[in-house]
């Protein structure tokens, strides 16, 4: 029951290690596809914006209420992620 119980340690050490050496890499990684994900609907929240003073003058008060709001809690995303 020795050896056995043992090895299983050993495995789980090496399990432990590689999760603490690889974090910051996954945490880098997350950090870009959340980045990239943000600019996306950024972006495609500027086209509706656009769309909106084409189309509707309520839209277009809405959107410019609604614009510097989502910007703000995009650049306070930005800034805890790193």
């Amino acid at each position: 029951m020795g050896p056995t119980l043992t090895r299983q340690s050993t495995v789980l050490a090496k399990v432990a290690t590689r999760l603490a050496t690889d974090t910051p890499n996954i945490r880098q990684a997350i950090g870009r596809q959340a980045r990239l994900c943000s600019y996306a609907v950024l972006s495609t929240f500027e086209l509706r914006c656009g769309a909106s003073i084409y189309f509707s003058r309520q839209m277009t008060i809405l959107m410019l209420i609604a614009a510097p709001i989502l910007t703000g809690i995009d650049f306070i995303w930005e800034l805890s992620l790193g």
